[in-house]
């Protein structure tokens, strides 16, 4: 299976328009099907066909710009990050909805990515903070597991075993 899109398709992403007009943050590809996010300024996340190019719907929820996504190696679950705080949990099994919303960064949340498990969540935020999430509870696993003067932009998921057991 490709999963890089056709020539053709990767021109119409190039007019991917519906953010009311404001800056797109990040764009994640669905794991498994030709669906593609979207994350803006305007605090919503759109979703794509991006072989078609047609828009499918907007996920609403968040209250301030949504500035990270990511899927879960499933596509099952989408988690985004955003200016307001938070990270939430959409369900892509029953049409996006949100499932949970996680709190506890003090600052906006740059950043967000599913450990290979599925069972884990990292976020980072500019609080300078990076906090290891349990997916199905909602709980911050042990605390921050940095705090620092810098600011931390972008989190990644790892296989490594010393990350999985902090």
């Amino acid at each position: 299976m490709d999963v890089v899109p056709a020539l053709s398709a990767m021109a119409v992403l190039a007019h991917f328009r519906d953010h009311t007009g404001c800056p797109t943050q990040c764009v994640a590809f669905h794991p498994v099907y030709t669906q593609l996010a979207s994350a803006s300024e305007d605090a919503t996340i759109k979703l794509w066909d991006f072989e078609s190019g047609q828009f499918e719907k907007s996920l609403k929820g968040h209250t301030n710009a949504v500035q990270w996504l990511s899927f879960n190696a499933t596509g099952s679950l989408l988690a985004s990050a955003a200016a307001d705080m938070s990270v939430k949990l959409w369900d892509m099994n029953e049409g996006g909805s949100c499932i949970r919303t996680l709190r506890g960064h003090e600052h906006n949340v740059t950043g967000v990515a599913f450990l290979p498990s599925g069972d884990k969540l990292v976020s980072c935020s500019r609080d300078c903070t990076i906090k290891l999430w349990e997916v199905g509870s909602g709980c911050v696993c042990g605390g921050a597991l940095s705090r620092s003067h810098h600011v931390v932009l972008s989190a990644a998921g790892s296989g490594c075993k010393e990350m999985v057991n902090i």
